[in-house]
């Protein structure tokens, strides 16, 4: 199961909404949540959600987006956002209120993969970073992407979540990312921060040329769809790593 709320937000400051904020969002939704339910999900490094905020740059709005995965975490989760109709966030003295929800579901890994339409046609995607993104790599945080380590974060997020459809040939695997290449890139550097920790990230677009065949273009599609609900990189529970594609 997959479901996402796409919450618009108004807030009683004239303060520009901030990707940072998803770090305290966070906190807040596990203040709300059940204890025991929290507990799990710490002990067990279990993060079944991911989720961000976006400014709405022509108003003082904002979109918090919350991706929640799994049975028992979506009814755990559902039950604390549903109701939600105001917030207050103590570290920024500003009282939030929901506008709307909108909210996408899909039952299973098969309703999922229903939802990706195909194009031959097409060989070119854009990527855009919206929230500061970052993949680890040999310890250390990347401040350029490249080709396979967007493959690799967005198979893991992928098979953490299927049970049925776990990419794991890596034959496979590597056969995608050599047919894949960036044509271009908008990008740059942004840390975001945490606490008293600044993690060294990129926002901006990367454009990447496909030269794979049919079968092997449906699971390119398959993770950058999947990767609107899954984000990409590090620290995606906490705001980090949240993309558009364009197709």
């Amino acid at each position: 199961m997959i479901k996402q709320y796409s919450i618009t937000l108004t807030k009683n400051t004239v303060e520009k909404f901030s990707s940072h904020w998803g770090y305290q969002l966070y906190g807040i939704l596990m203040e709300l949540v059940d204890t025991q339910f929290a507990e799990s999900l710490h002990s067990q490094g279990i993060t079944p959600i991911s989720q961000s905020i976006t400014s709405v740059y022509t108003q003082n709005k904002g979109i918090w987006s919350i991706t929640i995965f799994g049975e028992q975490a979506i009814e755990n989760f559902s039950k604390v956002i549903d109701p939600i109709e105001k917030f207050y966030m103590k570290n920024h003295d500003t009282e939030f209120y929901v506008q709307k929800k909108d909210i996408e579901f899909f039952k299973d890994e098969d309703d999922f993969m229903k939802s990706i339409k195909s194009d031959d046609a097409i060989n070119k995607y854009k990527i855009k970073f919206i929230t500061p993104t970052t993949i680890k790599s040999g310890g250390d945080y990347m401040l350029f992407p490249s080709i396979e380590q967007i493959i690799r974060s967005l198979i893991i997020k992928w098979n953490n979540y299927s049970e049925k459809y776990v990419i794991e040939d890596e034959d496979a695997i590597k056969f995608l990312i050599d047919g894949l290449k960036i044509v271009s890139y908008n990008l740059k550097s942004q840390y975001y921060h945490m606490k008293s920790t600044k993690i060294p990230a990129y926002i901006g677009e990367i454009t990447i040329m496909s030269k794979l065949p049919q079968p092997m273009k449906e699971l390119l599609l398959l993770v950058l769809r999947f990767a609107k609900y899954s984000g990409i990189g590090v620290k995606t529970t906490l705001g980090m790593g949240k993309i558009e594609v364009e197709i």
